[in-house]
C-alpha cells in the first residue's frame, strides 16, 4: 500500500513539518498496524487559527481494500498571541534644526496574521509645536504584516538655545488587534544641552549686612557650582561656595567699595561663567571711619551775653552701637553752666568779660 502527503492540510511542508516523502507500507502475515511518522518543527510564531493540519493519503492497496483513504494529523499551536510593547528612547536636543526621537514598537513573537495597534502622544512636559512635532495628528495606526516584529513611531525634536530642564514626551499604545498590549507607555526624554551661568543682579548693601548671591536660575540637576571673589577689597569669606546659593557678611569699610564675584557652572565637561558686583556702603558719611569718634564741632567767637550752642552730632559709633554724650568745661575762666551736658547739643550763656 502506498502513502503520500496529500498537500491539503493547513500546515506548510518544510516549514511546519519535515517534508514527507512518499512511501510503501507492507503488512506481513498477521500484522494489523503500521506507523507513518511526520516530524513536526517547533516555532514561536503565532499561527492564525491556532492549530494546523497535515493530511496523509493512502493508495494502491494490494491484497486488501482501502476503507478510509486519508488521515488528518493536527499540530496543536501552543504559542499565545503576540504581546506589543514600546521602549523609552532619548535624544539630545541640539541648538537648531531637528532630531528624531524614535519609539520602537515591538512584537515579542512573529504572527502569521496581521497585527494592528494605535500609537500616539498622550502626555509629557515638552510642548507640541514648540519642542517637537509629529506626523499628522497625535495618533497613528501601525500595521504589522505577517512575520514583521518591529515598527517605528517618530517624534521630531526641535532644537533651541534655551537653557531648560530635560523634557519628556509620553507615547501610549491602545486598541490592539491580533495581539495584546504589553508595555503600554513609553517616555521619551529630550536631553537639554544648553548651559548658562547666571550670578544674579548687582546689589548695593551696607557694611554688616548679610548678603546672599544666587545662581539658582542656572540650577539644573547634574550641574556643579563654584563661587569666588575675583575683585575688590577686603576679601570676604563665602559660605556654601560650591552650591547654587552662597553668602557672606558685608565687611566694615571706611568708604564705599565694590566687590566682584564670579559664578562658574559646569556640566558634562563644559563650563560657563557670570559675574555679579556687590557695592558695600560705609555705615556713616562717606570718608567717616566706622569706629568711635568724638567731634565737638568748630571753634567759635561770641560776645558776652550771647546764647551759645555746642554741636557734637558729627561724632560716630561702630555699626549697631549707640552714642552717648558728656560735655564739661576743661579750661578758661569764668566757669559756665552747661545746659543739656549729656546731649549732643548742650548750651550756655556767654559770660561778661573785661578782656
Amino acid at each position: 500500500m502506498n502513502y503520500a502527503d496529500a498537500g491539503t492540510g493547513t500546515a506548510t511542508s518544510g516549514t511546519d513539518y519535515v517534508a514527507l516523502s512518499s512511501g510503501t507500507l507492507t503488512f506481513a502475515a498477521g500484522e494489523t498496524s503500521k506507523t507513518i511518522t511526520v516530524s513536526v518543527r517547533g516555532e514561536t510564531t503565532y499561527d492564525t487559527g491556532w492549530n494546523e493540519t497535515v493530511v496523509v493519503q493512502l493508495s494502491g492497496a494490494v491484497g486488501a481494500t482501502i476503507g478510509t483513504a486519508t488521515g488528518t494529523g493536527t499540530i496543536r499551536d501552543n504559542d499565545a498571541r503576540p504581546s506589543i510593547s514600546l521602549n523609552s528612547p532619548s535624544v539630545t536636543e541640539g541648538d537648531d534644526g531637528s532630531k528624531n526621537l524614535d519609539f520602537t514598537i515591538s512584537l515579542n513573537r512573529a504572527s502569521e496574521d496581521r497585527v494592528r495597534v494605535t500609537v500616539g502622544v498622550t502626555g509629557g512636559t515638552a510642548e507640541r509645536g514648540t519642542d517637537y512635532t509629529t506626523v499628522g495628528m497625535f495618533q497613528a495606526s501601525l500595521l504589522f504584516t505577517p512575520g514583521q516584529t518591529s515598527k517605528t513611531y517618530r517624534v521630531t525634536v526641535l532644537g533651541d538655545e534655551t537653557d531648560e530642564t530635560d523634557e519628556t514626551v509620553v507615547v501610549s499604545l491602545s486598541g490592539a488587534l491580533g495581539g495584546s498590549v504589553g508595555t503600554a507607555t513609553g517616555t521619551g526624554t529630550i536631553r537639554n544641552d544648553d548651559l548658562t551661568a547666571n550670578a544674579g543682579e548687582d546689589q548695593t548693601v551696607t557694611e554688616g549686612d548679610a548678603v546672599t548671591l544666587s545662581g539658582s536660575s542656572s540650577g539644573i540637576a547634574g550641574r556643579s557650582f563654584s563661587w569666588s571673589q575675583t575683585s575688590g577689597s577686603p576679601t570676604v569669606t563665602l559660605t556654601g561656595a560650591t552650591t547654587a546659593t552662597t553668602g557672606f557678611t558685608a565687611p566694615d569699610v571706611t568708604s564705599d567699595v565694590t566687590l566682584t564675584f564670579t559664578l562658574t557652572v559646569t556640566e558634562g565637561g563644559e563650563s560657563k561663567t557670570d559675574t555679579v558686583d556687590v557695592t558695600v556702603e560705609a555705615a556713616g558719611p562717606v570718608g567717616t571711619p566706622a569706629v568711635l569718634t568724638a567731634n565737638a564741632g568748630p571753634d567759635r567767637t561770641v560776645d558776652g551775653g550771647d546764647a551759645v550752642r555746642l554741636d557734637g552730632s558729627g561724632s560716630t559709633a561702630p555699626p549697631g552701637e549707640t552714642l552717648s554724650w558728656s560735655w564739661s568745661q576743661t579750661g578758661g575762666s569764668p566757669a559756665v553752666t552747661l545746659t543739656g551736658a549729656a546731649t549732643a547739643t548742650p548750651s550756655f550763656t556767654a559770660p561778661d568779660v573785661t578782656s
